[in-house]
This record gives C-alpha cells, sequence and structure tokens, in this order.
C-alpha cells in the first residue's frame, strides 16, 4: 500500500512539474517582447548594440513567417509566429 501511494504522489508530482513547464513556455510565446531578436526602446525602435550599425532599414511592409518544422515537434504543440507588416534591418 504505502509503495502504491509513494508511486502516485511520484506520478503526481511530475505531472504537476510538466504541467507548469508548459504555462512558463506558453507564457514566454504569449510575451511580445520575449520574441524581440534585437533590443528595442519603448517606442519600439532598434537600440543598435556596441559597435552595430544599421546598413539598411526597410519600409514597413515586409512579412515573416517563422515555425518549426513536423519533424522536430515531437508530438508537442506547434509553434509558428507571423508577423504581416514589420520592418527589417540589416546590421
Amino acid at each position: 500500500m504505502t509503495d502504491q501511494y509513494l508511486q502516485e504522489q511520484h506520478a503526481l508530482t511530475i505531472a504537476r512539474t510538466v504541467q507548469r513547464e508548459r504555462q512558463l513556455a506558453q507564457a514566454r510565446l504569449d510575451s511580445d517582447h520575449g520574441d524581440s531578436w534585437v533590443m528595442i526602446t519603448q517606442a519600439g525602435e532598434i537600440n543598435p548594440l556596441p559597435h552595430e550599425h544599421i546598413r539598411h532599414r526597410s519600409n514597413a511592409k515586409v512579412s515573416l513567417e517563422l515555425s518549426v518544422p513536423k519533424s522536430l515537434q515531437q508530438g508537442r504543440t506547434p509553434f509558428t509566429r507571423k508577423s504581416d507588416n514589420g520592418t527589417a534591418y540589416i546590421t
């Protein structure tokens, strides 16, 4: 009886840990600033790193879509991000 109780408690702890990790991962995905590839100001402008120079800035009509290939998803919720009106910077 004690072994079964310990097994159930262990399984419950693992399930809670996995659920919490998924919630944290989703919270990171839902964050606008969490997905930024560069530092930006509060106004949304790029803040170059030291010794980084902006060589080109496109107009605000750039479209970008990122996704994980199906072969790498391994039973997880598919990841995809899309923006239809962005600005691309070449540094």
